[in-house]
């Protein structure tokens, strides 16, 4: 496993910090002590609740000496082409831009949350044979569950997340003990009310539910690739980031002004910087950074609590929050600059090496050992066409890496690591 770079207690700070930021937009800058005190209490939970995935939160992906391969993957298209996206039903609009793009055919399984994309990957056949039969395959949690629960609690309905489901009874009364102290502060700013609704609880709902989000995102994230690539260890698996709906807005209320664009930018960052992490630990996976797509608040700047009232509605009617045709755009766009396309591709299924090749090429096979020093090395051709060679019997301690390369070692494929048992 590739080692921690930064000290835990650096990295816990920076995103305590990013946490404390983005989620309280009315705040001041010297004031955060009660959105510390729920983040807090949220990574202390976590790392109790899993050290592993703990660790992934706080390593510093720029660290790995693979942090390449994990923002710039490579994608191989067999003799169907197809692309699966994986996600809310709004991640269908780029999903089908870059299809048409890359000139093959993509469907959309829908879905929100990330523990409910594993239960579908996991239980669902006819998920698992879409995946199967994909080339390369997105998957992307975004905002819209967050804002479903604004439009549910707007529409006079209890919000009641999984807490429990998550971390256990004790646990969860934890986490609502903070989110009262979260109210009473929020209360005590004096926000009002819109559109009937308390803003104080309106407040609430939203920061518990993008962090509920996050929280999903950063518990189910890995487990999520590593299915997919269990079903179809071909494929190139393409995590989309998350999108800032509010850069550029900057909220004015009394005289006083708060830049909601880079409050909200902090925690976009943080979840890039975890998705980075899960992309350079799994092979065959690639990180996409579309923060700065446009969305429909891309033409809001400064704004007004009288404007507070047009811009909710926009986002409960319309989803003004998401990307708009050009935001799309932009994420096909930076799908296809971050891929290069591969004549062949490697996979492993167990101590099996597997090549499918339109060219052919040298098989070059690098044997580790348990330090990552390399003992050995063979080369073989390859012709056109599929292969399998069979190194179980080699994989007695350490690694073997290969990769596909032409007859002037230019690659011609991803790296593949089959680890010993």
């Amino acid at each position: 496993m590739i080692k921690n770079a930064i000290t835990r207690r650096f990295a816990a700070a920076f995103l305590s910090l990013c946490m404390v930021l983005s989620l309280v937009p009315m705040a001041s800058a010297a004031d955060f002590s009660v959105s510390e005190e729920l983040m807090g209490e949220v990574y202390d939970i976590i790392r109790e609740y899993d050290p592993e995935i703990y660790e992934r939160i706080v390593f510093d992906p720029l660290a790995a000496p693979n942090y390449g391969e994990g923002i710039y993957g490579n994608y191989y298209f067999g003799d169907s082409g197809s692309m699966v996206s994986i996600g809310d039903a709004e991640a269908k609009g780029y999903a089908d831009m870059t299809a048409k793009a890359l000139g093959i055919s993509g469907s959309n399984l829908d879905v929100q949350l990330a523990d409910a994309m594993l239960e579908g990957l996991t239980s669902k056949s006819t998920w698992q044979n879409k995946v199967k039969a994909a080339d390369i395959v997105t998957v992307n949690v975004n905002n819209v569950f967050a804002i479903d629960c604004v439009k549910s609690f707007m529409s006079g309905n209890a919000v009641e997340l999984g807490w429990a489901e998550l971390f256990g009874a004790e646990k969860a009364a934890r986490i609502d003990e903070v989110l009262v102290m979260v109210k009473e502060y929020f209360a005590g700013m004096g926000l009002g009310t819109m559109m009937g609704l308390d803003l104080a609880d309106l407040m609430t709902v939203l920061i518990e539910c993008y962090v509920y989000d996050y929280v999903n995102t950063v518990i189910y994230i890995d487990d999520i690739v590593k299915t997919i690539h269990e079903l179809n260890p071909r494929a190139e698996v393409v995590l989309v980031g998350l999108v800032n709906s509010f850069d550029g807005l900057v909220m004015e209320k009394d005289g006083s002004t708060v830049n909601l664009g880079e409050m909200f930018g902090i925690i976009v960052e943080a979840g890039s910087r975890y998705m980075t992490t899960v992309a350079v630990r799994n092979e065959k996976t690639t990180f996409i950074n579309v923060s700065a797509a446009e969305t429909g608040l891309s033409s809001y700047s400064t704004i007004t609590m009288d404007d507070m009232v047009t811009l909710f509605m926009g986002i409960l009617l319309q989803n003004t929050q998401l990307p708009n045709s050009n935001g799309n755009t932009y994420i096909k766009n930076q799908i296809a600059s971050h891929e290069s396309r591969v004549n062949s591709v490697l996979w492993s299924e167990g101590g099996h090496l597997k090549a499918e090749s339109q060219t052919g090429g040298t098989l070059v096979i690098a044997m580790h050992d348990d330090e990552g020093m390399m003992t050995g090395m063979t080369m073989q051709a390859v012709t056109a066409g599929t292969h399998e060679v069979d190194l179980s019997s080699q994989l007695t301690g350490g690694y073997i890496r290969a990769m596909l390369m032409d007859n002037a070692f230019v690659p011609l494929s991803e790296y593949v690591t089959i680890y010993a048992e």
